[in-house]
C-alpha cells in the first residue's frame, strides 16, 4: 500500500540544501534539491544539475554558504507530544557522472543526470534499486517523495511550518524507445517542481525505486516539459550499474563517520537537539518540530 511504502522509504530521503551564515528568515537551509540513501555508509542518489547547483553557490566567492544534508527521523513521542527531529548533517564529497558510453545505441540523454554524494552520517536505512528486467511497464503505478519548491513549500507562513518529503502519485506514461525489459528512460504524468530534482520514483505498493526523477531547469534539455504533467526519470538499473561503477573507481573514505545516533545524540547534548519547542534550524543545529 502506497502509506507504508512512502513510511518506509521516508527515512531514506534527504534534502540537499545550503545553509548561510547570514541570518535570514526563517532561519532554514534552502533546499536546492533532494536526494536518497542507497548504501547505509551514507551514499546519496541525485541528479548532476543538484551537484552543479551546489557547487556554483559553495565557492571562495561565496564563503558564506555551506552546503548540507537534512535528515529526517522517525516521528516519536516525546515528554507528551510527537517530536520529528531534522539533523543536519555534512556532505563530505559529491561526484558527477561525467562520461557515458554505451555498446549499442541509446535513446536516453547523451549522459544521464546522475550523481553520488556522500553524507557525514551512516545508519539510515538505504532504499531498494529494481534492476528486475520488466520492471518499468507503462501503465505501472508509481509515487515519487521530495522537496517540490524547495523551503518555500515548507516554510507557507513566513515560519517552518512543515518538515518532512511531500508524497506524490501517478503512472510510467512512457518508456524509451518502447516497451522494454530495460528502457534507457522513462517519463511519469506528475508535474515537478525545482527543489524535488534527485527524488526517488517508487512503487504505489512498495518502497523499491524504479529511478530517479529529473524535473525540468531552464536552459536545460535533460529534464522535462515546462507546464505539463510530463517528467523525466532516469531508470534504477542505470543507477545500479552506475553506482556500482563508482563504488570500485571512486576512493571513498568512511574512517571516524559517526552513525546517525551517535551525530544526533551529539547535537542533542550541545544544542537540546529533539527537545526544542518551535522549528529553528541553522547550520550548526538541529530542530524538533512538536505536535
Amino acid at each position: 500500500m502506497l502509506i507504508d511504502a512512502f513510511s518506509t522509504i521516508r527515512r531514506s530521503i534527504v534534502a540537499l540544501a545550503i545553509a548561510s551564515k547570514r541570518p535570514s528568515t526563517p532561519s532554514f537551509p534552502s533546499i536546492i534539491g533532494t536526494g536518497f540513501v542507497i548504501d547505509t555508509q551514507g551514499i546519496v542518489a541525485t541528479n548532476r544539475h543538484v551537484v552543479l547547483k551546489l557547487e556554483e553557490l559553495v565557492t571562495p566567492e561565496t564563503s558564506d554558504n555551506v552546503a548540507l544534508a537534512l535528515t529526517f527521523s522517525e516521528v516519536q513521542r516525546e515528554e507528551g507530544a510527537h517530536v520529528l527531529t531534522v539533523l543536519p548533517v555534512s556532505l563530505k564529497r559529491w561526484d558527477k557522472l561525467t562520461t557515458f558510453t554505451s555498446s549499442d545505441d541509446f535513446y536516453g540523454e547523451q549522459i544521464p543526470d546522475m550523481a553520488f554524494a556522500q553524507i557525514g552520517v551512516t545508519g539510515l536505512p538505504a532504499a531498494s534499486l529494481a534492476t528486475e528486467p520488466g520492471s518499468w511497464s507503462v501503465g505501472t503505478a508509481i509515487a515519487t517523495a521530495g522537496f517540490p519548491l524547495g523551503t518555500q513549500a515548507l516554510a507557507i507562513y513566513e515560519r517552518v511550518n512543515q518538515v518532512a518529503p511531500i508524497l506524490r502519485s501517478g503512472l510510467i506514461a512512457s518508456v524509451f524507445p518502447f516497451p522494454s525489459p530495460r528502457p534507457h528512460g522513462f517519463t511519469i504524468d506528475i508535474m515537478t517542481l525545482g527543489g524535488e530534482s534527485g527524488s526517488p520514483i517508487f512503487l504505489a505498493d512498495s518502497p523499491q525505486v524504479l529511478g530517479v526523477m529529473t524535473p525540468q531547469v531552464v536552459g536545460l534539455l535533460h529534464a522535462g516539459f515546462n507546464g505539463t504533467n510530463i517528467t523525466l526519470a532516469v531508470p534504477s538499473w542505470l543507477v545500479a550499474e552506475a553506482f556500482e561503477n563508482y563504488r570500485r573507481s571512486v576512493p571513498l573514505d568512511f574512517n571516524g563517520v559517526p552513525s546517525l545516533e551517535e551525530a544526533a545524540a551529539s547535537l542533542r547534548e550541545t544544542s537540546g537537539l529533539g527537545r526544542l519547542p518551535n522549528n529553528s534550524l541553522d547550520a550548526s543545529g538541529g530542530s524538533a518540530s512538536r505536535n
